[in-house]
This record gives structure tokens, sequence and C-alpha cells, in this order.
């Protein structure tokens, strides 16, 4: 799910904030007759108050870009991060700072530029024309071109890896 209507969440009220959550989540259960369970923040702005907000609105993931993420802790204690070096094929967990018991998994999209995958430049003189639907048996070059990126991101043998993408619609 997103909010509803599309603001900027950490610069939102509480009471707005809480507001566009709940009618981004009742808007994704009328649309696809089930509760949402992760949350993908307008624009990919998050801060404390909205994970906390999301955590106790019973979501049990986000998604956020890679740019997002400042720094994580492992058995050698917090370190920084920049969204190259960031490992986007695992989740992450966020524990609230105020609250011990909330928590949320956070998946980190890679940097992705759609145009680079889908889309492939079109001569000006085509472009006004109607394109023609593919045939059912022909492959969908797009899809191709997709499916090729995403299993790029995969290391050989690694059964415990994740590849994701997120772009804005």
């Amino acid at each position: 799910a997103t909010a509803y209507p599309a603001l900027s969440l950490p610069a939102a009220s509480a009471d707005d904030r809480r507001t566009a959550v709940r009618w981004g989540l009742a808007d994704f259960e009328r649309r696809f007759l089930i509760k949402a369970r992760g949350f993908v923040p307008p624009a990919g702005a998050a801060d404390e108050g909205l994970l906390e907000l999301l955590a106790r609105e019973g979501l049990r993931y986000v998604l956020l870009p890679a740019a997002a993420c400042a720094g994580v802790r492992d058995a050698g204690g917090l370190r920084p991060t920049a969204p190259e070096t960031l490992d986007c094929s695992r989740p992450y967990r966020w524990r609230s700072k105020s609250e011990p018991g909330l928590t949320l998994a956070v998946y980190f999209a890679p940097a992705l530029d759609p145009s680079s995958v889908l889309r492939r430049p079109v001569p000006a003189a085509l472009a006004a024309a109607p394109r023609p639907m593919a045939a059912p048996d022909e492959p969908d070059a797009a899809g191709e071109r997709l499916a090729a990126k995403v299993a790029d991101t995969l290391r050989v043998n690694d059964s415990a890896e994740l590849a994701h993408a997120a772009m804005d619609a």
C-alpha cells in the first residue's frame, strides 16, 4: 500500500500522516480485497515517526530507496552505508528507539533507471502512431529485458538472496 493522498509523510502533521496512511491502507484493501502487509511511502520519504506508525498499524515491511539508509548495525557495530555499497539483496530489521516492541522488515530497492530496462528510444516519426499489440505467442521484449536485469543482480548459488526492483508508477 501507499499513502493516500500522496504527500511527504515526514513533513506532515501527526494527524495528516496517520490519516494518509489509514486511507492508503483502506484503498488497498478495497481494491485488492486483502489487507496490506507492506508499505511504500511516497517518494521513499520516511522517518522514525512514520516507521513507528506503520508498525502500530500492523504492517510487516516497508520498501525504501537505498539512498534512505544511513547505516546498518552488524557484528562490528553501526556502520555508515551509501546507496552504491548497500546490499539490497537482503531485508533489514528496523527497531523503534522509543517503543522496543515495534519492528519492521525494511527492503531497500537498488537504484534502477526504469528507462534503461522497460523503454527503448522511439523515432519521432513513429512516436505518434499507436504501438501494435504483440502476438500472443511473441515474447514481450520489455519483460525479457526486465527479467534479464533482475537475474543479473543475483549471485551464483545464493539461495537466500532476494532480488527486487521498485519504481514510481
